[in-house]
């Protein structure tokens, strides 16, 4: 929680075991302080919408906004920053689950429940998020794409016998999934000689992200045998990391959107 000319602003916690539909829990260490001299109705401003909420439980969490828990999707996870500036106002930050603040205007003329995601939401999975976001996920392989990954043949050598083993991928695999969400691609695979073989999918997958010679893919298990969601850190950025678990800046992520053809 920080505090800057009587400002305090902080992330209100939002896990799975803490979402409850229309309800923000406000950290321990902001309601211990001000809970009490908290009125009991606020107003939460997100860009030009102000939604009204009622101050529970001794300062403990606001009610009474499934309307705005509907209209923007937010859902476990989903990273919601609040400033307070000490009367009934919060402002309001909004993040999906990956780190991508959302574009509110957006959601003026098309509701949550018709978008996956808002539209500034797939341009950012097409370009940055922090390094934080993608470590939050059980990244079980990390693979370094090199030429041989890319070109030479109708099944190309992908995984080693080692990489199967950290990704659980034995012989009865026959095809993979990979991707994120709804964007989904199916590989063919074939094992030989001790390595994985990709085929048919493969390249069309590349394609679609982007992907190049000195990219790396981040190998993360889904809650489905043989489907993997797959970040993608775009070389030029590879070697600007430090630390896993650190923000070092801003990384790229899977070009989804109008992608451009490898050359």
């Amino acid at each position: 929680m920080e505090s800057k000319d009587r400002q305090i602003s902080f992330i209100c916690p939002n896990f799975s075991s803490h979402y409850r539909p229309g309800e923000l829990i406000l950290p321990l260490v902001f309601y211990v302080e001000h809970g009490k001299s908290l009125p009991s109705k606020v107003r939460l401003h997100v860009e030009s919408h102000v939604w009204s909420g009622t101050v529970v439980d001794g300062g403990k969490k606001i009610e009474g906004l499934e309307g705005m828990m509907t209209f923007y999707g937010i859902r476990p996870y989903s990273l919601v920053l609040l400033e307070y500036d000490g009367g009934v106002n919060f402002r309001v930050q909004l993040y999906s689950p990956y780190a991508t603040e959302l574009m509110y205007s957006n959601y003026e003329h098309c509701p949550s429940s018709d978008l996956l995601y808002n539209k500034i939401e797939l341009v950012m999975f097409s370009s940055v998020f922090t390094y934080n976001a993608i470590d939050n996920f059980s990244r079980v392989y990390h693979l370094v794409i090199e030429n041989k990954h890319l070109v030479g043949a109708k099944m190309l050598p992908v995984l080693s016998s080692y990489a199967c083993h950290q990704l659980s991928l034995d012989e009865s695999c026959k095809t993979l999934k990979l991707g994120f969400e709804k964007y989904l691609w199916n590989i063919y695979v074939d094992f030989k000689n001790g390595s994985l073989y990709f085929g048919d999918g493969w390249i069309d997958f590349l394609d679609a992200l982007c992907v190049m010679a000195g990219d790396s893919l981040s190998f993360c298990k889904s809650d489905e045998n043989f489907k993997y969601i797959v970040c993608v850190f775009h070389g030029s950025l590879v070697s600007k990391e430090v630390n896993i678990g650190v923000s070092v800046g801003l990384r790229s992520y899977c070009r989804y959107k109008r992608p451009a053809k490898r050359t």
